[in-house]
């Protein structure tokens, strides 16, 4: 597939910048070559380690196999819905691979035929159009004839752009195994279809990144080693059978997609110092010249070529996929039969009428009303209900130009944005809606308005409340509302609640709390603030809630929201509510960080926040809460869809949570500073403590050691101690100790992403 190596050069390099979880297009040419499976099998690693989003795979190929051979390997690996395109308009196939009939043949998959298979620009087009602007990337590791089409193609039922449109549209870079560097001729740009590569350079304006022949050229993989450790099973263990018996090959193709992954940039640096040259054969030069959009890669210095071969082998066989699972929440998430919810006794937490304790987990979809569709909205409810949240917390007039913009109905909340003529079908709608969630256990955390509609201070507006008018919007709403059993009233809406708003959220507040006496109710503040700062006094504030924001993700802010939310007086319970999103840029720059949260930071909030003493949290995604779609218009830096992200590993870790806090008595649990002895100087590694009756826990946020005192459950004279995975659920037993002096707690594992939980329970 590949031709020799002609010449070497020395330029100045770039370092590596890689995105999280970019949205990913492969197109390969599966056939004639082995290195396209291997490169397959890590993509599949690679997107089950939420490192990248595989959107789906186009096959450019004349073998009339290769589309079979893919879907083969789809359903293998337990991707066998993911979509699958086949290069259209050729007259003559022809079965020239060593293994794609016989993969096709002799594993399961549910491709007929390549008679079957949808065309390759549709796929394209399709996986193009349903995602947010500037977001895809397309690998690509074969020759460009679908990459051709793709960009001639005209509009149709998936997008009013034609395809050169739609790729500036939507496209953020394009990763091509291709050329020979600094110049030559390479197999994927000069046959069978060079034309087609001289097309695509000269009509692509986005960033394109090529890894020549030079660079999987050294790096040999699929020998001995991969053989030793891949189940015999697998149609990769065929396909590498039937090419050469594991003799090992260079690994192009793999190497290119390695470009996705942080790893990368041990290896790998890229330079943008020229442009890339192609004759109409195909053939290559690299013009040394001007920075710009073209970069080539390199190798970095001293790389050492064995172990990136090895780091390619790990991905091939599925090394190192993280365990998220969780078993599904069994039933109703919540049992409204234990009555409405009330302050406990305690004042530290939330409970049923009946003394049953409510843990507050919540979800954030601020949009779910004005931006999803009944289906889509039953879609999610479910998926969250299974995760075991039993909050959501949505607007009912939304941020996101919720008074103008109508909803997926074609219903605006407000007749001429008149607080006092409200719409009788849009709530009709979010009756609905309320009830479905009902229907499911789960409680509306319902919030009025966005704080827009009473101070612009940012966001869209316009500004339609203020002491007079919204008393009797807040009427309206209680006497709808009070006898539904599953909702929790949220004044606020990210905004300030002092100075000029705060009488007009007040006579908001105590309308609603004048005609419904059966929900609580709390105030969602701007970022980095808690509603204790204006209302902590306020009759109508049953529990404080903060937002610790998006900022960053270190203890310093849980310190001085929660921390101090719990120590004030009177006694009132406090929750995270906007603690930071996963999938969401960590400002600085909202619009323009290609940082992202991830599980880890939004495990660490849950986990600082709780054990700081709060009567439960908030889970937040980014695309989930603005209900992205290619509908609409990103609000920041989005990398997916709404649905794409739901089962992101975060929101599956919740549930871990509850079904910890609830195992264990739940009205004594209180901070524990003290059990933890060793001197903490690292705000972004605070070990944590909580305590109560008959158990304490200990949160370590990257799985690094600490003492711990074990002498403070006073009446225990031995202790039982197990780990607890934040990831999993699991418990592991470590044995019994006396419950006397110190004891030292090592996970068997460290680093970002390894957070534990040293449980100790009283024998």
């Amino acid at each position: 597939m590949k031709k020799r190596l002609i010449s070497v050069f020395v330029m100045l390099l770039l370092p590596l910048l890689v995105v999280a979880r970019q949205r990913v297009i492969v197109d390969t040419d599966i056939d004639s070559d082995v290195d396209d499976v291997g490169t397959l099998a890590m993509l599949y690693t690679l997107h089950k380690q939420h490192k990248i989003n595989l959107l789906g795979t186009i096959v450019t190929s004349d073998d009339p196999f290769a589309v079979t051979c893919v879907s083969a390997f789809n359903a293998y690996y337990g991707m066998g819905d993911l979509p699958l395109g086949f290069l259209e308009g050729q007259s003559f196939l022809k079965n020239h691979s060593r293994y794609t009939r016989q993969i096709s043949e002799e594993f399961p998959h549910d491709l007929p035929s390549w008679k079957d298979a949808e065309t390759a620009t549709n796929t394209y087009r399709k996986l193009l159009a349903g995602s947010p602007n500037h977001s895809v990337v397309i690998l690509t590791i074969g020759h460009l004839s679908s990459l051709q089409r793709l960009l001639q193609s005209s509009a149709d039922q998936y997008s009013h752009l034609n395809g050169k449109q739609l790729v500036e549209a939507k496209v953020k870079r394009w990763y091509c195994m291709g050329g020979l560097f600094p110049e030559g001729k390479e197999a994927n740009f000069s046959r069978p279809d060079p034309g087609s590569t001289v097309f695509c350079l000269a009509n692509w304006t986005k960033e394109v990144v090529f890894c020549g022949w030079e660079i999987g050229e050294r790096i040999i993989t699929g020998d001995l080693a991969l053989k030793a450790e891949l189940n015999p099973e697998n149609p990769m263990y065929r396909a590498y059978e039937l090419y050469n018996d594991f003799k090992g090959r260079a690994s192009w193709d793999q190497v290119t997609a390695l470009l996705l992954a942080d790893e990368a940039s041990h290896y790998l640096e890229l330079d943008n110092a020229g442009s890339c040259l192609l004759e109409a054969d195909g053939s290559n030069r690299w013009i040394p010249g001007k920075k710009g959009n073209q970069f080539i890669v390199r190798f970095r210095p001293e790389v050492n070529v064995k172990e990136l071969a090895g780091k390619i082998t790990d991905l091939m066989l599925g090394k190192n996929i993280p365990d998220y699972s969780y078993l599904p929440w069994v039933g109703k998430s919540v049992d409204f039969s234990h009555g409405p919810l009330v302050v406990s006794e305690n004042k530290r937490f939330l409970v049923h009428a009946d003394g049953t304790p409510f843990f507050y987990m919540g979800d954030t979809a601020w949009e779910l009303f004005h931006r999803l569709t009944e289906e889509e909205i039953d879609r999610y409810l479910e998926n969250r209900r299974e995760k075991g949240f039993n909050v959501i917390q949505a607007v009912i007039l939304a941020e996101l130009d919720g008074l103008n913009t109508p909803d997926r109905n074609g219903n605006r909340p407000l007749v001429n944005n008149d607080p006092a003529q409200p719409d009788e079908a849009y709530f009709n709608w979010v009756d609905r809606i309320i009830n479905k969630a009902a229907a499911k256990g789960l409680y509306m955390g319902l919030l009025p308005t966005w704080g827009d509609k009473v101070d612009k201070q940012w966001g869209i507006g316009p500004v339609i409340f203020n002491e007079r008018n919204i008393a009797g919007y807040g009427r309206f709403l209680a006497n709808r509302y009070k006898d539904y059993p599953n909702i929790i009233w949220i004044i606020g809406g990210d905004r300030n609640g002092g100075d000029a708003n705060m009488p007009v959220w007040n006579v908001l507040a105590n309308a609603i709390k004048s005609i419904d006496k059966n929900h609580l109710m709390t105030f969602h503040p701007y970022g980095r603030h808690t509603s204790s700062q204006w209302f902590h006094n306020a009759d109508w504030l049953d529990f404080n809630s903060s937002q610790t924001g998006h900022a960053n993700c270190s203890f310093d802010i849980f310190e001085n929201l929660i921390v101090r939310d719990y120590n004030k007086l009177p006694v009132k319970p406090c929750i995270n509510m906007e603690p930071c999103y996963e999938d969401h840029p960590v400002r600085g720059d909202i619009c323009t960080s290609t940082t992202w949260f991830d599980d880890t930071n939004t495990r660490q909030a849950l986990y600082w926040s709780l054990f700081s003493g709060a009567a439960g949290h908030t889970y937040g995604c980014h695309p989930i809460w603005q209900c992205m779609s290619p509908v609409y218009e990103p609000t920041g830096n989005v990398l997916n869809n709404w649905y794409d992200d739901l089962d992101l590993p975060g929101a599956g870790n919740m549930i871990h949570a509850r079904r910890l806090f609830e195992k264990y008595d739940f009205f004594s649990r209180r901070p524990a500073p003290e059990i933890i002895l060793t001197k903490q100087l690292v705000i972004g590694d605070m070990a944590v403590a909580v305590q109560g009756k008959g158990y304490a826990f200990v949160y370590l946020p990257n799985g690094n050691p600490v003492d711990v005192c074990l002498e403070t459950l006073s009446e225990a004279i031995t202790l039982i101690l197990q780990w607890y995975n934040p990831r999993t659920g699991q418990y592991t037993l470590i044995g019994e100790v006396p419950a006397k002096g110190f004891y030292r707690a090592k996970p068997v594992s460290s680093g970002v992403g390894n957070d534990w939980i040293l449980v100790m329970n009283s024998k």
